[in-house]
């Protein structure tokens, strides 16, 4: 995510080397998965990039961002959740192809007898593929 005045604002989708280039970088926590996704994605791009803030939650990140005082990355949802319409061309995606967090959700089988529980098995399996049946699933892009 980048700020309004960003010139890269608007790119359908951005390499991390650029990003950093010409960037201030506001980041997770150290300790933090989205932090060791974003670090593995820095490695790839065998790129440096300037950290100037670190923050426990991504939501406070993306806000900071769209703020114009640096950019950010975290999970597309988040990104999303965050802008209206009109900030939608501060959301910029990846060029990277592995810069994904896993979600994985996993049930016992058979199902629980529970009905919360079959409905809550129910709604996961409807929005991400099965995987054998006993597991689902998805990866989460980041913006």
């Amino acid at each position: 995510m980048v700020g309004p005045d960003h010139p890269l604002r608007g790119a359908p989708t951005v390499q991390l080397r650029a990003l950093a280039d010409c960037s201030r970088f506001l980041e997770c926590h150290r300790d933090s998965g989205l932090r060791a996704q974003v670090d593995a994605a820095c490695n790839r791009a065998r790129t440096n990039r300037q950290i100037v803030c670190e923050m426990r939650n991504p939501a406070d990140l993306a806000a900071l961002a769209l703020n114009g005082l640096g950019v950010t990355i975290v999970p597309l949802q988040v990104a999303q959740a965050a802008t209206t319409t009109s900030q939608r061309p501060s959301v910029l995606r990846l060029a990277d192809p592995r810069a994904v967090q896993p979600v994985a959700f996993v049930y016992r089988d058979p199902a629980p007898a529970n009905p919360a529980a079959q409905a809550f098995i129910r709604l996961i399996d409807s929005r991400w593929p099965s995987n054998a049946g006993a597991s689902s699933q998805s990866s989460a892009s980041l913006a």
